[in-house]
């Protein structure tokens, strides 16, 4: 069976979040203090070279002071922009659930 890869889902958001850092103007070493994280993973996570966990995500945006979806609604939308592929449109989009 093969393996899934998100190599660029997971690098686009590391992006995200090394961007949202520096408009905070924090070292890489400062932020991992604050997310209770080792500087060398942030800077794999920021690079797309770690699958970071959930509770690891949490924690990120928490030191970024924005929602976790934030970071995630910015990834996926470059991704599709890059990728040229179409949006899904779920049914809340379509206006069908509200």
């Amino acid at each position: 069976m093969a393996q899934f890869e998100c190599t660029t889902e997971l690098r686009r958001f590391g992006e995200e979040i090394r961007k949202a850092r520096k408009n905070l103007k924090l070292s890489q070493e400062d932020f991992a203090e604050t997310c209770g994280l080792h500087r060398t993973y942030v800077g794999q996570i920021e690079r797309g070279e770690k699958n970071i966990s959930f509770v690891n995500i949490l924690r990120v945006a928490r030191a970024l002071n924005i929602p976790p979806a934030v970071l995630f609604t910015s990834a996926s939308q470059q991704v599709k922009r890059r990728s040229g592929s179409p949006s899904h449109e779920t049914e809340s989009s379509k206006g069908k659930i509200k």
